[in-house]
């Protein structure tokens, strides 16, 4: 079965199926439409698999149903066209990119419909025909995932196999790794670290009653399994106790809705009690000197996640440098933008969100590496597609042939070795510190006293006239 599917896909790949502009069109259509008609059944899923609420799997599937629907969008036949027929017409191309052929999706297992729905879309928005890997499992989700990719999309484009071809085949894809284990060796990939830990600093001028509602309901929408739900959170010493007070607050005002998430809709159960939920990640106030190893990694399975008071913005900064020697997959900024701007400035982290944590940014995979993090689109169609831009000889002649080249060499030679144009800046030593003690105090007294004097005598001259 499994080799019926990667030869059917083949194909696609042999006759550049996915490549056709309405082709693409149309599979995005039928794929919101499957979706938009199997709701109900795919919210039961949603819930099931992730011990979600029916809120928490009806964001999910907004989120995936946005991400589908700006990729489809994006689509404009005008632009292809214009890229398509640049050289045609004489012109450059050096925004030109061709997909790549096919692609090999490991899926994260958080919220796997979302990751895989995504990420295939991407791949269609680009061109790029893709085979996903989803093992046998008994997940709801995985269940109706794969029923999604079998009777929404043409098997030629999109093919969903339960078992890894051999080596000799993965060398062929383009590799898209959403797991982070790096079994893949040197194949070409696309690939996420969902280990990076996540981090949130609450400064002395923050709103901290919004940092708390932002921080608390991250950690709590799906058990705060998002990857880039806080898994650390700094706070200035002074707001150290009045954040603690609110988290628990919060904590308390949800409990009482446990028996409310825990209700039927449709006649289905949709998740399991609230408050199981909210006892998996509790908020506990940590001391950094003794209590707390700095270099202990926090993870997503940790039951707590600690709140460590800092006495400053410096504190803050040396502390994650010292914790985490890689990047921070996010930094959530909370304080005024002068704070943020400084903090932002000395701590790496692959992107900073200030004073908000996006909702759509716990849903789904960690982004991959080596493109910058949108907070929406996770997986772009660039990342499925190769640059290969296109030239003529530059008019200016600024690139010019070899044959150009070598018949002008002398003049250029000489262009070339010209003195570049000056920065602007007084050559060093030109103006001491006792210079400019001196000028600045002439411009200071003396100035001002010459143009009195000068004045003065105009005014004289012209009284003597009278």
């Amino acid at each position: 079965m499994t080799s019926h599917i990667i030869e059917s896909v083949l194909s696609g790949v042999s006759d550049r199926r996915a490549t056709d502009f309405r082709y693409r069109q149309g599979q995005f259509i039928s794929l919101h439409s499957w979706i938009v008609n199997h709701l109900d059944e795919l919210q039961e899923a949603v819930c099931e698999a992730n011990a979600a609420s029916l809120n928490e799997a009806k964001l999910l599937i907004t989120a995936t149903l946005n991400h589908l629907r700006a990729l489809y969008e994006s689509l404009d036949l005008k632009e292809e066209l214009t890229l398509e027929y640049n050289v045609k017409k004489g012109h450059n191309s050096p925004e030109r990119r061709i997909p790549r052929e096919l692609s090999y999706l490991i899926p994260e297992r958080y919220t796997v419909f979302s990751s895989v729905i995504n990420t295939v879309c991407s791949c269609l928005t680009a061109g790029c025909c893709c085979l996903v890997e989803i093992p046998d499992t008994l997940t709801a989700e995985t269940t109706i995932l794969k029923k999604c990719i079998v009777e929404a999309l043409d098997g030629a484009t999109v093919g969903v196999i339960s078992s890894r071809p051999g080596e000799e085949f993965l060398q062929k894809c383009f590799i898209i790794d959403q797991t982070g284990r790096g079994e893949l060796g040197s194949v070409p990939a696309l690939w996420s670290r969902p280990n990076l830990c996540a981090v949130a600093i609450v400064d002395r001028t923050a709103d901290v009653n919004k940092a708390a509602g932002e921080i608390f309901h991250a950690n709590t929408f799906l058990s705060g399994r998002g990857p880039y739900a806080p898994d650390l959170i700094l706070v200035n010493e002074f707001v150290e106790d009045e954040l603690i007070n609110q988290l628990h607050a919060l904590s308390l005002q949800s409990k009482p809705k446990a028996l409310g998430d825990n209700s039927k809709a449709n006649g289905k159960l949709y998740a399991k009690p609230r408050a199981e939920k909210l006892r998996a990640r509790m908020f506990i106030s940590e001391k950094m000197s003794a209590n707390f190893d700095i270099k202990s990694p926090v993870h997503k399975e940790a039951s707590t996640i600690p709140v460590v008071a800092v006495t400053s913005l410096d504190c803050a900064i040396d502390f994650l440098l010292h914790a985490y020697s890689e990047r921070i997959s996010a930094l959530y900024l909370f304080g005024t933008t002068a704070q943020t701007k400084y903090l932002g400035q000395f701590i790496p982290a692959r992107v900073n969100f200030i004073n908000y944590i996006p909702a759509t940014l716990l849903v789904g995979p960690t982004a991959p590496e080596g493109y910058p993090l949108h907070p929406t689109l996770r997986y772009r169609r660039e990342m499925m597609e190769i640059p290969s831009p296109q030239f003529f000889q530059d008019k200016e002649r600024s690139i010019t042939s070899i044959t150009s080249a070598w018949k002008t060499g002398d003049s250029t030679y000489e262009e070339a070795i010209q003195p570049l144009k000056s920065d602007g800046q007084p050559i060093a030593g030109e103006i001491n510190f006792f210079l400019q003690g001196f000028l600045a105090s002439f411009v200071v007294y003396v100035v001002p006293l010459l143009t009195a004097i000068v004045g003065g005598g105009i005014y004289a001259a012209k009284l003597s006239r009278c």
